[in-house]
């Protein structure tokens, strides 16, 4: 088994683990759900800027007909990039962990009590792990798995920061609570590793692509404007306790993304290179 595979299954299982401990922590402790309740709160209070709307436009990208419509450009692009098994392996990662979630969401369903801001508000018990939270992050890795080898990284950057706003938008809606969205990417990446093992068995070690030096500052500037703008929701926020677990649960969101998508662009190999046979001339003189 190469290196690249063990990476690969070792990150799913690690995932697993995080979904599990995110369940525990958000449906079995006191302590967790307080935090979960408080990071809520903190995001609710957008509900009544224009983050609203914006957040309503972008979660709804992940209904399932316009996630259809995602997945299949994703599939058509991962053919062209990596063939045939790049293409199976995509498909299946976009379609088996968001499976997976409604069935979890069945499973864990339970009547959890919003924080003191959102006693309005009452999230769905059949909630966790959040759906537009796993589709979001499973059409990012799968965009990542389809990308050219030297665009990977960009495409990893901007798939994260994507896949969180997603996760942020369900969460100021009220729909899903933060551990929910944690939950959701946990799964997504849980089953985009096993693709990636998969892919990674299949072609066998070869050079990754080349690390654009630009990525690690676009992703520094990057998280620099998203936690200023966390600062200043925060802010607004009453008590450090209700200030630390709304930063803390956006934290986690952006952090765990941004992990998933660097890990999918650094543990795939290059896809080989379709080379034609000899020519007479060269058999001939080589």
């Amino acid at each position: 088994m190469s290196r690249r595979t063990s990476a690969a299954l070792l990150t799913a299982l690690g995932c697993a683990a995080l979904a599990v401990l995110t369940w525990v922590l958000a449906f079995r402790t006191g302590a967790g759900h307080a935090a979960d309740a408080a990071a809520l709160d903190g995001f609710a209070r957008l509900q009544s800027t224009h983050a609203s709307l914006l957040g309503q436009q972008i979660a709804q990208l992940f209904d399932p007909v316009p996630y259809a419509l995602l997945a299949g450009v994703v599939v058509v692009v991962a053919l062209i990039t990596r063939g045939p098994r790049g293409a199976i392996a995509v498909a299946a990662i976009l379609v088996i962990p968001n499976a997976v979630t409604q069935q979890l969401k069945v499973l864990t369903a339970e009547d959890r009590v919003p924080g003191s801001f959102t006693s309005t508000l009452h999230v769905d018990p059949v909630s966790w792990p959040s759906g537009h939270s796993t589709a979001a992050m499973a059409f990012v890795l799968c965009a990542v798995i389809a990308s050219p080898a030297g665009a990977r990284r960009v495409v990893a950057l901007a798939g994260a920061l994507f896949a969180a706003a997603v996760a942020y938008s369900v969460v100021l809606l009220g729909w899903h609570f933060p551990s929910d969205a944690l939950g959701g990417f946990a799964v997504a990446g849980a089953g985009a590793s096993l693709g990636i093992a998969a892919l990674s068995a299949a072609e066998g070690e070869r050079a990754p692509g080349r690390r654009p030096w630009a990525v690690p500052a676009a992703a520094a500037l990057a998280l620099a404007v998203l936690g200023a703008l966390l600062a200043r929701v925060a802010v607004e926020l009453s008590g450090n306790g209700q200030r630390a677990a709304f930063l803390a649960g956006a934290g986690a969101i952006v952090a765990f993304g941004m992990m998933l998508a660097a890990g999918a662009a650094a543990g795939l190999s290059r896809p080989a290179a379709t080379t034609a046979p000899p020519s007479r001339w060269r058999r001939a003189t080589g």
